[in-house]
């Protein structure tokens, strides 16, 4: 699970870390990661190559869009990858993108008109409204349980 959210300010960049160990450690999805905690520059010499290698790897992606946090990065990032996912025709992230919004975060100025117009509203991906973070970590066991219910049953039917 490859696990996005804004840097700024640093109580929102906890929230995303505590989400990230949460979801790792305590509910036991072992696969979750932060970009910025696999990312490596010696590694990864452009950024395509970098996200081309998380959304390929991340049967899930989410995308934490708080309140008091930048929208403007995630909404790049988000961007970033449905063109690496557009050239390669094969990740279609939509399908695996859960947009998680905390409060009535779509009503507020402050998010990007391209999350609003092209990402929210576009077939397959789903929202999440969630009002605390344990809310968040529950919501998502429980769509994550039935991603993997869904993903057993076409693979052994």
């Amino acid at each position: 699970m490859f696990l996005l959210g804004s840097n700024y300010n640093d109580i929102e960049r906890k929230k995303k870390e505590d989400l990230c160990r949460e979801l790792k450690h305590v509910r036991k999805f072992s696969g979750t990661f932060l970009m910025e905690q696999i990312f490596d520059e010696e590694q990864h010499k452009y950024m395509d190559e970098a996200f081309n290698k998380f959304i390929h790897d991340s049967d899930i992606i989410v995308a934490l869009l708080t309140k008091d946090g930048s929208k403007d990065g995630v909404g790049w990032k988000i961007g970033f990858m449905q063109g690496v996912d557009f050239l390669s025709e094969k990740f279609k992230i939509r399908k695996r993108l859960f947009l998680c919004l905390e409060g009535n975060t779509d009503s507020e100025p402050e998010l990007t008109s391209m999350i609003k117009k092209w990402i929210i509203k576009k077939e397959g991906c789903r929202t999440i409204r969630f009002t605390d973070m344990t809310e968040l970590s529950d919501i998502l066991e429980g769509q994550l349980h039935a991603e993997l219910i869904d993903k057993l049953e076409k693979e052994y039917s």
